[in-house]
């Protein structure tokens, strides 16, 4: 079986920001819940914190999410996966496609909502999370960690 990998594929993580704003969305009603029960105790308390609160997910959530996903990009090819993100500082990571151990494909419950899905990349004493990708690119990074010789040896002859 060939491995029908690109020579460099690009992706960005198309539903990213809807599964975070969707996560930054529960935490808000939460805390809003929260912020209920110490409005009943101490009104003016209760009323400041929740005005803050929500200008706090207001700007999370049309502001910071959405540009953490722009600067996140994803690239794989034949030798390496690697991953460029970061508002303020700027990380690249390059994974050597040797060192992968083995890789998991995960799927939580807001992200089957969307049809999104999180690689989990295994490496010798570590390990790298690539998240809200689609299916497809998913398959892609599990085929790229999979050896042809591992391919071949849960075959029977």
């Amino acid at each position: 079986m060939k491995k029908t990998v690109p020579k460099k594929k690009e992706f960005r993580s198309q539903r990213g920001v809807l599964v975070t704003a969707t996560d930054a969305s529960l935490i808000y009603i939460a805390a809003e819940a929260a912020d209920c029960v110490l409005i009943y105790f101490m009104p003016i308390i209760g009323a400041a914190l929740g005005v803050i609160l929500l200008c706090a997910y207001l700007l999370c959530v049309f502001f910071f999410v959405p540009l953490y996903y722009h600067c996140l990009t994803y690239s794989a090819d034949e030798c390496n996966v690697n991953v460029r993100r970061g508002l303020f500082i700027h990380r690249y990571t390059r994974i050597a496609v040797n060192d992968i151990q083995y890789c998991i494909i995960s799927q939580g419950l807001i992200q089957k909502l969307y049809r999104t899905y999180s690689v989990y990349v295994m490496l010798t004493g570590s390990f790298t999370v690539i998240s809200n990708i689609s299916l497809e690119n998913a398959e892609m990074i599990m085929e790229l960690a999979v050896p042809e010789n591992e391919e071949k040896a849960g075959e029977i002859s």
